[in-house]
Parts: structure tokens; sequence; C-alpha cells
């Protein structure tokens, strides 16, 4: 996403905000921050390339502002790396799972950040739709608005946790 998007205010729909490497040697992109401002947007909101969102840690998590999108209904998070670009090779993400069109990773340090990034991230309650790819699905108390949990092409799913105070 190029820099600068966040100056857009009264922006209402951002269908896709795809995250990129960011690193010495690479053009300075968008972070989640660039969201920070964004509380106008409405409908649904895939954040894509999630896996380069983790790996910068809590700060640019809460720097996306989520619990302050009163108007958003849907929210994705994708962790999948497409098929025709260059393999991630991060040392958190070692194993390759083959998912239809897209790859995906998942370890031990995934369910650990994509816990991190669920309880960090927030979104606002009035949000209905939550898309996610993970392993452990923590409880879903804070979404008040939340009318449909739709568990579907799972496969690495191991547990749903019902206790809003488990660690597990």
């Amino acid at each position: 996403m190029p820099l600068g998007i966040g100056e857009m205010t009264r922006l209402e729909k951002l269908y896709s905000f795809v995250a990129a490497e960011n690193g010495p040697s690479l053009e300075p992109v968008a972070g989640l921050g660039e969201l920070n401002g964004l509380n106008n947007m409405r409908g649904e909101l895939i954040i894509r390339n999630f896996r380069y969102v983790i790996k910068d840690g809590v700060s640019e998590f809460r720097a996306a502002n989520l619990e302050e999108k009163q108007y958003l209904q849907s929210l994705r998070l994708e962790w999948v790396i497409d098929p025709f670009s260059e393999p991630y090779s991060g040392a958190a993400f070692d194993s390759i799972v083959d998912n239809d069109d897209y790859y995906y990773k998942n370890d031990e340090n995934d369910l650990k950040n994509e816990n991190l990034a669920l309880d960090v991230l927030r979104p606002h309650p009035n949000l209905q739709y939550l898309f996610l790819n993970i392993k452990h699905l923590p409880p879903f108390d804070h979404f008040n608005s939340l009318h449909i949990l739709k568990i579907q092409e799972l496969a690495n799913l191991e547990y749903i946790d019902t206790d809003e105070n488990s660690n597990d």
C-alpha cells in the first residue's frame, strides 16, 4: 500500500489492505498505522499478507485502531502467500501447507502471533463477520454484534477456547 493512504480520513471503502515486507533494502510502504484515522470505513476490509504485519509486533497491531471502526462489518485477516511470488522464508514460519490457490504457513509461533493479533487488534464490537485462518479460536465475548460464526475449511483448527481467561 502506498504511504499516505491514512490521510484520506473520509474514505469509506477500502476493500483490501495489502501489507508488504518492509526492510532496509526495500522501498518504504504503508503499515497498519495508515488505517488509524480511517474511521469512516464501511463494509468489508481484508488485510492481506498478514504474515508481514505479525513480524512488526504489538505496536503495529495497535496502530490500526480497529476498535474505532464502528461501521466496519466484516474483517478478514489473510496469512496467505501468493503461489506466484517468492516464497517467504521467515524462521518463524517453517512449514508450508497447500490450501487451494494459496499457501499459508502455520507453526507454534504463528499460533502465538494469531492470538496476539486478535487480542491487540480488538475490532469494534459492531463487527458482524470475522474471517480467520488459524489453529486456535479464542472466545468471542466482546463481539456483541457477531450474529454468525461460520467455521469452515479450517483444516488446521485444533481447538476452540470457551474460557475468556484461558491462556491455552
